[in-house]
């Protein structure tokens, strides 16, 4: 079954959803002609709200495409399965408990530890963004079937940032096929009563005229495709059958189907979004995908579109101009849409652009979307142009001083590798509790750490690189991208805080701060991750032994540095630094964007000149 290449758009007619039981699965049937973006129904969890998640077989729908069996949220006692999941919002200096309860009927898994595809029926929650301790957002967690349960407690701090994010199943081994199945949601975090937005960005986030729901696109893979060589992967199909799956997919494809790979928008195919002619409107969206990454065009010259925040961290300004919307795994991007045209257009997914030449790890889909102007009631609203207030933890490390390059064992790069068995710089994940880290770090010290291979590579903005780079993860702290090697920054962009980036040798920065303990990092690919492509870094108070100090940093211009006699200090008209040679600088070879900077300087851990690769515009050690 191949995509449809013409798509049928409905009028919107609202009609009540209705629920039939069956044993022993729940039918969960949608209006047939809904084709109005729906809102995934809220729920406020805030001053210490308890909000009960089960965990149960159900059949569920994208309507009139296909109808299929799966493992599924029920949100508060509701005997409707949830696919994707309600909408959660959370509040910084407040609890929010989220119970859920695993009522599966399956095989318990236990703390068995194997980097393979394994116990279907065993859960762990996720928060995905959020700035809380490690104990909190703990994946190390095993809700067991029949009848398992677990309290997740959540404390954002108070100066935790308003931001889109989201929430899905982590449990090693079962992460692909459970998020494949339906198991996430959207998560916003809500602002602090005592933090306010700028009048132009207050009018998007708040907009009760014409807003638009925030959406979730979400990635149905239910076809085989015979997961091989590097970036090959497994259907929902196939994941089920390498385990011990009691839940069949009972496939029942309708009318409209465009095949079994194609993406969904809030659980629908092809929804309708609707904006007014001249009104700048805000649209928050998460990308619910472990396999593919996807690359929007709105297909309409008269829509300008303005890039806002990513992975839930305002930019700073100016405000990119964005040509396409590029989400890699799980990213999250708020982009403001204003079209001056009357009329309705097509939001097309295309893999011939974007970060990949083996275009099976992009995704064509003639519309995911459809966005019909309305004519202008006379109001105009213009693009924002002010810039949001960022908390301590968020502040630009660009500039930051004592950056040590590196953590306490000297981990300079973090590389995702491995065919036959997966890892992290050549290490397949060891499990938790075993007290062997990727990397240890200090608390409130600022790191510069460079991701993936250098042949990994954007040469030239998007739809040039050498081979697709994975995702890389991080949990719990946001990183500040240095150099995402991304000259359009569509893809990635310099400054920018990010949680997942393409690991093709962009340089970071990140700060711990507030937690210690254990954090998960870890390939976004998440079938990788399950086969062993993460790891664990270890965050502790600790003190970081001092760089040995350099006696000609003190010399300022050219003359003063020539002029000194203290280790025949050298003077860098590119970097305008002035250095002493015998003593390895700070700084990675990787950061230099330049050929001159880049052959003038030097590489920490050896001291030898860095080198310029004029063919991929790289400079490396």
């Amino acid at each position: 079954i191949s995509t449809v290449s013409v798509l049928y758009c409905f009028l919107y007619k609202p009609m009540p959803i209705t629920v039939m039981r069956t044993a022993p699965f729940l039918m969960l049937a949608v209006a047939a002609d809904a084709a109005a973006l729906r809102e995934l129904e809220v729920i406020d969890c805030t001053d210490g709200r308890v909000v009960d998640i089960e965990i149960k077989a159900a059949t569920v729908s994208v309507p009139d495409v296909l109808e299929f069996d799966t493992r599924a949220y029920h949100f508060e006692g509701s005997e409707s399965a949830s696919v994707p999941g309600m909408t959660i919002k959370m509040h910084p200096g407040t609890e929010c408990t989220l119970r859920v309860t695993n009522n599966l009927v399956g095989t318990p898994c236990g703390d068995t530890h194997s980097n393979t595809y394994h116990c279907p029926d065993t859960h762990t929650l996720h928060t995905h963004g959020l700035h809380v301790s490690p104990s909190e957002d703990n994946i190390d967690t095993h809700i067991e079937p029949n009848g398992g349960t677990h309290d997740y407690v959540y404390h954002l701090p108070e100066e935790h940032l308003m931001g889109t994010h989201w929430y899905h199943a982590h449990h090693h081994g079962s992460t692909a096929m459970q998020v494949g199945s339906g198991m996430a949601g959207v998560l916003l975090v809500e602002p602090h009563e005592s933090y306010s937005l700028p009048a132009d960005l207050e009018e998007l986030y708040n907009d009760a005229t014409y807003g638009v729901p925030p959406m979730l696109l979400f990635h149905h893979q239910l076809t085989p495709v015979g997961g091989n060589g590097l970036f090959g992967w497994l259907s929902q199909q196939e994941l089920l059958e390498q385990t011990e799956n009691n839940v069949p997919l009972n496939l029942n494809l309708l009318d409209r189907t465009p095949g079994l790979d194609f993406y969904s928008v809030n659980g629908q195919y092809n929804p309708t979004v609707t904006l007014t002619q001249n009104v700048a409107t805000l649209l928050r969206m998460v990308h619910g995908g472990g396999n593919k990454h996807i690359t929007l065009s709105v297909n309409s010259d008269s829509c300008s579109l303005l890039l806002i925040a990513r992975d839930g961290v305002f930019h700073s300004l100016p405000y990119l101009n964005l040509q396409t919307i590029h989400f890699i795994h799980g990213t999250r991007a708020d982009v403001a849409i204003r079209c001056t045209e009357v009329g309705t257009f097509s939001v097309s997914s295309s893999s011939s652009e974007g970060m990949q030449v083996d275009t099976s790890n992009g995704h064509d889909q003639v519309s995911m979307f459809q966005i019909e102007v309305l004519r202008s009631d006379g109001t105009i609203r213009e693009m924002p142009t002010s810039a949001a207030a960022m908390p301590s933890h968020l502040s630009s490390l660009l500039n930051a001083d004592n950056v040590v390059v590196g953590g306490r064992n000297g981990v300079q790069v973090i590389v995702f590798d491995g065919v036959d068995e997966y890892g992290v710089n050549n290490v397949p994940f060891p499990g938790f509790g075993k007290g062997i880290y990727v990397e240890t770090f200090c608390l409130d010290t600022t790191y510069e750490i460079k991701l993936g291979n250098n042949r990994f590579i954007n040469t030239a903005g998007p739809g040039l690189t050498t081979v697709t780079p994975h995702p890389y993860h991080q949990h719990i702290n946001h990183f500040q991208v240095v150099n995402g090697r991304d000259p359009s920054g569509e893809i990635i962009r310099d400054g920018e805080w990010r949680d997942v980036a393409p690991a093709w040798g962009v340089v970071m920065r990140f700060r711990p701060v507030r937690f210690t303990g254990e954090v998960v990092m870890h390939c976004h690919l998440l079938q990788h991750e399950d086969r062993g492509m993460m790891g664990l870094f270890l965050i502790e108070e600790c003190e970081v032994p001092s760089p040995p100090e350099d006696p000609c940093s003190a010399f300022v211009g050219r003359n003063a540095c020539k002029g000194s006699s203290d280790c025949n200090c050298e003077w860098n008209r590119f970097t305008s630094v002035c250095s002493c040679p015998s003593i390895a600088p700070t700084t990675l070879c990787e950061s230099y964007t330049n050929r001159d900077a880049c052959t003038t300087s030097r590489c920490p851990t050896t001291n030898d000149a860095c080198r310029w690769n004029s063919g991929q515009r790289s400079c490396s050690c």
